[in-house]
């Protein structure tokens, strides 16, 4: 059951990013950050992030025919990608995705975790995610969002 939902999201994800693409041109931007995070003073894990931000570029319908056009504000869809090492090894042993739309001022506030990632919404409330799964969270500064959660531990 659970990896047909993955599937049938992951499906209708790429579906509705496949469309979007072929008809307005799109702004992306991609980082990767690592970092070691210590407790009392030893290495305790490796976090990886890898964010995904894209906006689709559409001009105001005001402006067609002119040649100076001002773009209309359009939703920032982000992708991140967190990888936790626990083990000091080659290999993730987790990986955490997180599928949500932004506006240019608001942010998704995280903190990844040996166990997994903690997500505080706008109104102060924190959920633990830490096992496998889909979650879907509401927040003020976001629609809506999104988290898949694979242990990646298991297959190794």
């Amino acid at each position: 059951m659970k990896t047909t939902m993955k599937t049938s999201f992951f499906a209708l994800l790429i579906a509705t990013t496949t469309g979007i693409s072929a008809q307005v041109n799109m702004n992306e931007v991609e980082s990767t950050e690592i970092k070691t995070v210590e407790l009392n003073e030893k290495e305790a894990f490796t976090v990886k992030t890898v964010t995904e931000e894209v906006k689709a570029l559409r001009f105001e319908r005001a402006d067609i025919g002119k040649e100076e056009k001002n773009l209309r504000p359009t939703p920032i869809l982000v992708t991140k990608t967190i990888w936790i090492d626990n083990d000091k090894d080659d290999l993730f042993d987790k990986k955490i995705r997180m599928f949500y739309s932004k506006d240019d001022n608001a942010k998704l506030n995280y903190i990844a975790t040996e166990d997994g990632v903690l997500v505080k919404d706008g109104k102060g409330i924190s959920k633990l995610v830490s096992e496998e799964g889909i979650y879907q969270l509401n927040s003020d500064d976001t629609e809506s969002v999104i988290i898949s959660f694979d242990n990646l531990e298991a297959s190794k």
